[in-house]
């Protein structure tokens, strides 16, 4: 305790401060500086007795702590309180946040989500302060997000369902809406679907809205290419010539401008496909045909079919005709016609006389020859193909040359007449070739008939008959 103009202070021990007290016993002495008395209480210099209670800091309630959301900015007000026991309350204020505050509410208008805190102290007369915070945990409304998926792309081997995924969401929990807007399509259960009926692109527009109205639109686009039918390639229509049967390898293949091309296989005709070539081998002359077919990856195919003719090399014919029989006066040339023929159009043979007699003339078709004797002539002839086969005819030629003709006058003779008279005898001709020609008298008496010679004798003498034969 100490005095200062007459005036005595004291701080007062928190641990002897008791309200409930009566009162609280003080004795001041005056002291030198000295010791004092042992006890105050013995000899007192002055007595004070009063009752002693301390101050209580006031209290405020800011408000609870809140969470808020609005569609859009709106102010947002709410009521506080202050109080103090001693009923020495002074002020009220805030003194962390924005907006404002009148004492008794606090208003503001929030700009974006945020958690916005708010403190007011209160403060009473002796300086005594209470605080309390509040926390407003705003959000702004937030727009929802539609998904329509990603784009895509689609290859079809035919028509069907597709489905994908897709949805709306909203940040703020207030979705009320998702709706697939355009004209084609369904949306549930988190999948978009349709069934495209052409080939073509396709838009698809889902829309999200929430409780504040606010919307939010996605596209996705899907384009549906349907599967096209492989295209087949196959030979042409063709004629094979062979000199004899062998392999024969034709090229056979199937495209696709979908890139899902399968395999091809005979449907009809014989031969097998190896390495993209339809290989066969024919027996002999014949025509075959072929069915190719060629599928994809969808089971769709083409089907084309060709022909080939096969022609395997038959030997040429060579004909000289039947035998011959060959009369000569004398010898001259004889010629034999030929004619070569060839199951093989455009085959020419070419033509060999196999015999020593003779000589072929292939310009018009002859063998020729100049028989020196009488006698049979035998003639072989070979006609040989470009493949070296080879075909054979023979043809016998009998050749005789001519004998003269044989004249009979009759014999010679004697008469005695008594008086001329006509005189007739047998006469003829013959040929042993058969080729007689004239039978004449051409002595200048008498006459021939073919068969007699006669004559009437003019007198004595002697008479020569000339019979001429000539073939």
């Amino acid at each position: 305790m100490s005095r200062t103009d007459s005036t005595y202070c004291y701080t007062i021990p928190g641990s002897v401060i008791d309200c409930d007290a009566d009162s609280i016993q003080y004795y001041i002495t005056a002291s030198d500086g000295h010791s004092t008395v042992a006890s105050p209480a013995l000899a007192p210099t002055y007595h004070y007795s009063f009752p002693v209670c301390e101050n209580q800091p006031p209290t405020v309630f800011a408000g609870n702590d809140t969470t808020l959301a609005q569609c859009s900015p709106a102010p947002i007000c709410w009521n506080t309180s202050a109080s103090d026991p001693d009923d020495n309350l002074q002020i009220v204020e805030k003194i962390i946040g924005p907006g404002t505050f009148d004492g008794t509410q606090i208003c503001f208008t929030p700009t974006s989500s945020l958690d916005y805190e708010f403190v007011l102290r209160a403060t009473d007369s002796c300086g005594l302060m209470g605080y309390d915070t509040v926390v407003v945990h705003y959000s702004l409304n937030h727009a929802p997000t539609a998904d329509a998926g990603r784009d895509s792309t689609l290859f079809l081997c035919a028509p069907q369902q597709i489905c994908w995924t897709a949805g709306c969401s909203d940040p703020d929990a207030n979705l009320t809406d998702c709706d697939l807007v355009s004209p084609v399509g369904t949306y549930g259960g988190g999948d978009i679907c349709f069934t495209p009926d052409t080939a073509g692109t396709y838009r698809f527009i889902l829309e999200a809205k929430d409780a504040c109205n606010q919307t939010d639109r996605d596209t996705s686009f899907i384009t549906v290419t349907y599967n096209t039918a492989p295209v087949c390639s196959v030979p042409n229509d063709t004629t094979i010539f062979q000199c004899t049967a062998a392999q024969v390898s034709l090229p056979v293949s199937g495209s696709d401008v979908d890139g899902n091309f399968n395999s091809c296989q005979i449907m009809s005709g014989p031969g097998s496909l190896i390495s993209g070539n339809w290989v066969y081998t024919p027996p002999s002359s014949q025509t075959v045909a072929v069915t190719i077919r060629c599928t994809d990856n969808c089971g769709a195919y083409c089907e084309e079919t060709f022909t080939v003719q096969f022609n395997i090399d038959s030997k040429p014919v060579i004909n000289l005709g039947g035998d011959q029989i060959a009369f000569q006066c004398s010898p001259e040339e004889i010629c034999i016609d030929y004619t070569v023929s060839d199951p093989d159009a455009g085959q020419a043979a070419t033509v060999t006389l196999l015999t020593s007699v003779g000589t072929v003339n292939t310009v018009d078709s002859t063998i020729c020859f100049t028989p020196d004797t009488a006698g049979v002539y035998k003639f072989i002839a070979q006609a040989e193909d470009p493949c070296g086969k080879k075909g054979y005819d023979t043809v016998n030629v009998t050749v005789s040359f001519n004998s003269p003709p044989v004249a009979n006058a009759g014999s010679d003779q004697t008469l005695m007449q008594c008086s001329p008279t006509t005189v007739t005898w047998a006469a003829s001709c013959s040929d042993p070739d058969g080729n007689l020609s004239t039978c004449e008298l051409i002595s200048p008496t008498g006459s021939y008939n073919g068969t007699n010679i006669s004559f009437t004798p003019a007198g004595s003498g002697t008479y020569e008959f000339v019979l001429k034969a000539t073939d």
